[in-house]
């Protein structure tokens, strides 16, 4: 125990935080430096910008096949599939370090953007295995840290070694990272939850399919996975539109833009820390839903700040409480169905592909009729509305409930 009474974590889990740190550090800075790289690949390349950002529907929709991989990783070994996406992170991208051409460039992203959607669902799904359930948001905190990271200093550097020499640069030292990461965790990362059985391929697929048909069985399982489409929407929503606000209210100039949006790593420490703090005091579920709750608040009155200060500071009150939600959400969701933990986060990925993938076709009328505070506040409802779903319908399980155990058997149907 810490003299504050919080149990310490083993040599054996600081280890583990360390490699998954590092490792969602490459990763996160591989996905989001692609925005800051848009215009050096457009020159380097020879294609509009308006082009070089399908890039960033690859990433979205190849986490939409990430349940055909959630049942294997349950029956072999959720360690040796985190292991697995992060090799196929790193290939990608040193692949597209020496892509000639747009489309060969597209392709390995699809390499990339795999390797992103499976290291993420399993990567979780191994804290879940390994972390006892009163400190997993301490530790999941922790971990998630490594994205702000990403945003604070992976996205800049990864900017300013495109801008010395080309994008393929970026891309060559993102990958190197990776390898030397997964050079590592190979050693380290724990390859296998325990009690995998190998089965014949028919008996893979029947058992894969039962998996499946069980989670959504459960009413948590299912309200919990509807929520996560409107809370990929809300930033996905936000940020989208973001920049083009800023740059009407304040008339801001790039430079300036981009000093604003350092903003979002400032708010995502600051709920990193606070999970890390009272998450698991709280309860996941309680916390879950106050984080919900502030941020829908933020979410409507940000487009509605008279000042940039202002606007600033509810950048970051918005990106706080959508760190605090996410993580201890993410936590709650990891005891659900112990059984099944990897297919379930594999799901959480298809419903965050979905609602990332459907807000710029479903927000763009609004945004070009209504403006920016019609997109905020509609997403402000949807945050209300995933405020009643994790409340109402969204039951914590209790440690001391047997993994086994099919949860809440009385409410099925």
């Amino acid at each position: 125990m810490n003299n504050d009474g919080k149990p310490r974590f083993s040599r054996d889990e600081l280890t583990l935080l360390v490699i998954l740190f590092s490792a969602t550090v490459v990763v996160a800075t591989g996905i989001q430096m692609g925005s800051a790289l848009f215009p050096a690949l457009s020159r380097l390349l020879g294609v509009p910008v308006s082009i070089v950002t399908f890039l960033t529907s690859v990433w979205a929709f190849t986490g939409l096949v990430s349940p055909l991989f959630g049942p294997a990783s349950d029956r072999y070994g959720h360690g040796t599939f985190a292991l697995i996406g992060l090799g196929a992170f790193v290939l990608g991208n040193l692949l597209c370090a020496v892509a000639t051409s747009f489309p060969v460039l597209l392709i390995f992203q699809v390499a990339v953007g795999l390797g992103y959607a499976v290291f993420g669902f399993s990567g979780s799904a191994v804290m879940g295995d390994v972390f006892a359930y009163e400190t997993r948001a301490r530790a999941m905190s922790v971990v998630r840290i490594a994205v702000s990271v990403s945003a604070l200093a992976g996205v800049p550097a990864a900017a300013a070694i495109a801008g010395r020499a080309t994008a393929r640069s970026s891309f060559a030292v993102v990958g190197g990272l990776g390898l030397a990461v997964l050079v590592v965790a190979l050693m380290v990362l724990p390859k296998s939850s325990g009690g995998q059985v190998h089965t014949l391929p028919t008996e893979t697929q029947v058992s894969s399919w039962r998996t499946i048909v069980d989670i959504f069985r459960q009413r948590s399982a299912r309200a919990a996975l509807l929520a996560i489409l409107g809370w990929a929407a809300i930033p996905t929503g936000v940020f989208i539109y973001l920049a083009a606000w800023l740059e009407r209210t304040f008339e801001l100039t790039e430079t300036q833009i981009g000093l604003a949006f350092s903003m979002v790593g400032v708010g995502a420490l600051i709920g990193n820390a606070l999970t890390a703090a009272w998450t698991d005091r709280l309860g996941k579920k309680r916390a879950t839903v106050l984080g919900l709750l502030l941020l829908s608040a933020t979410t409507v009155l940000l487009s509605r700040s008279p000042v940039l200060a202002a606007a600033l500071v509810g950048l970051v009150v918005f990106t706080t409480a959508l760190e605090f939600s996410f993580a201890s959400f993410s936590t709650l969701m990891t005891e659900l169905v112990p059984s099944g933990r990897g297919t379930l986060m594999s799901l959480v990925s298809l419903s965050n592909g979905i609602g990332t993938g459907a807000v710029p076709l479903l927000m763009r009328p609004l945004w070009e009729s209504q403006g920016y505070g019609a997109v905020t506040a509609v997403l402000g409802v949807i945050g209300l509305g995933m405020v009643a779903l994790v409340g109402l319908f969204v039951t914590e399980r209790q440690p001391s409930m047997p993994a086994s155990q099919p949860e809440e058997q009385a409410s099925l149907g």
